[in-house]
């Protein structure tokens, strides 16, 4: 994944995180998937994936503009953008690049008929100059599909208070470094401020009582952890602890936890 510094993203990269990012991508892969729908025809289409992490819905992105389209996936993390593409090599997709590139800076000169984004400008510290540049890169007539998260709409069932208090601390987190985890309620508001028409928004919100959803909340306070302790909100000690009481409640074949509120997000430019 991608911070527009290295120190803004609180999530762990790398193969650990590629684990969580590959059960997020199966859980939304049918609502990502009915959004992409909804933009087809993408065939031929020049795209960017801008924080594009393991490349899962890049790679659908390149499934489905064919040997006519190429996607471009920009991340910051280099080692799993080496695992993106050997998942890439390895289901034969062609027309799809992955680059190192820093979307709070310049972007490689390439128009693109569309941009995509899932879960990213929550994680940067301007994302109102993440979107201009997104802009900027769109041919006229050009769409931009965003997707990203209000943390504070996670719901789970019965209260408990170690799921609570994650939720807490990953909003703290966010904030401390400058970033926003509500932005996902925003995202209209933001579009609409850089110029695009036609702003469209929906919300799903997975949510389970086994499976997937209950071992992304597992995965999320240990992929968390390092920097909760790094900004001094509790010792390793605590963290451990922590971490523990979010699995005995995840384990239990009596709750009920959901992901955060996802707001799907689809804009033209003029």
């Amino acid at each position: 994944m991608y911070a527009s510094r290295p120190q803004a993203y609180i999530i762990r990269g790398g193969k650990k995180g590629r684990k969580r990012l590959g059960i997020l991508s199966r859980i939304l892969a049918s609502s990502t998937n009915a959004l992409l729908d909804r933009v087809e025809p993408i065939a031929g289409a020049q795209i960017i994936d801008i924080g594009c992490g393991g490349g899962d819905v890049a790679l659908e992105l390149a499934r489905r503009a064919g040997p006519e389209g190429h996607v471009w996936g920009y991340d910051l993390d280099t080692r799993i953008l080496d695992l993106a593409r050997a998942e890439a090599e390895a289901a034969r997709q062609t027309n799809v690049t992955f680059e190192e590139v820093d979307i709070a800076g310049q972007w490689p000169r390439r128009a693109a008929s569309l941009i995509y984004a899932r879960f990213i400008l929550t994680h940067v510290t301007d994302p109102a100059a993440v979107v201009a540049r997104a802009w900027k890169a769109l041919e006229p007539g050009g769409t931009m599909i965003v997707e990203d998260i209000d943390m504070e709409g996670r719901f789970w069932d019965p209260p408990g208070a170690a799921i609570s208090r994650m939720t807490e601390l990953y909003m703290e987190a966010a904030r401390r470094r400058g970033c926003d985890p509500t932005i996902g309620r925003s995202l209209v508001r933001l579009l609409g401020h850089a110029g695009f028409e036609s702003v469209d928004s929906r919300m799903v919100q997975p949510y389970g009582r086994e499976g997937d959803v209950k071992d992304l909340a597992r995965l999320d306070f240990a992929n968390i952890a390092d920097a909760i302790v790094s900004l001094g909100f509790m010792g390793r000690g605590e963290a451990d602890a922590l971490a523990a009481q979010v699995n005995a409640y995840a384990e239990r074949s009596d709750t009920t936890i959901s992901l955060p509120r996802v707001f799907q997000v689809v804009a033209r430019k003029k």
